[in-house]
């Protein structure tokens, strides 16, 4: 008699965790939010980064233009400057690669 009733209460105590964990999981499910910016994306995408130098001779100032935004201005005194200016920026940049390409034939 004594074991039929402590299956009986195995039993009972089963059945209402059965129904604890469903009723849990319902909860989880609904309780999940994914942002859109949480789903991870995919490694096909390519990201190209632009950056321009300009000299405006009219307004006489360069500016360094990244991704389309504005990243630096400068104003010159006048038209002869501001090219020097300009021209002395670009052969930096162009110094630049020429630099990483050495460094590149001298790390093979």
């Amino acid at each position: 008699m004594k074991t039929d009733k402590k299956t009986e209460t195995l039993t009972a105590a089963v059945e209402k965790l059965k129904e604890t964990s469903s009723a849990v999981e319902k909860y989880l499910e609904e309780a999940v939010v994914v942002k859109p910016d949480w789903i991870p994306k995919g490694k096909t995408e390519e990201k190209v980064k632009i950056f321009s130098v300009t000299l405006d001779e009219s307004t006489n100032k360069i500016n360094l233009i990244v991704d389309g935004e504005v990243y630096r201005e400068h104003t010159c005194k006048d038209n002869l400057s501001g090219s020097i200016k300009y021209h002395e920026s670009m052969d930096a940049v162009l110094r630049k690669f020429s630099d990483w390409s050495f460094y590149d034939k001298s790390e093979q």
